[in-house]
């Protein structure tokens, strides 16, 4: 799987793991399916998000108008 995936995180495209255990093995909490292989910092968002695609958008659009706010690019 993580040969598949270009040896870099499913989601972010890191290519360290970033997490003292080394790379996480995200699956689906419902079903049990494994989806990839991803870097610790991703794999503690999918578990704090509750792979919530709805809370992971409002973040975004969050993090968007307050960078707006503060003058950063977003």
């Amino acid at each position: 799987m993580f040969e598949a995936q270009g040896h870099k995180c499913a989601c972010c495209g890191s290519t360290e793991p970033n997490h003292k255990k080394g790379w996480q093995l995200d699956h689906d909490h419902e079903t049990g399916e494994n989806r990839g292989i991803v870097c610790g910092p991703c794999n503690t968002v999918l578990g704090l998000v509750r792979d919530s695609v709805e809370h992971l958008e409002k973040l975004k659009a969050y993090l968007k108008s307050k960078m707006k706010v503060l003058g950063a690019a977003a």
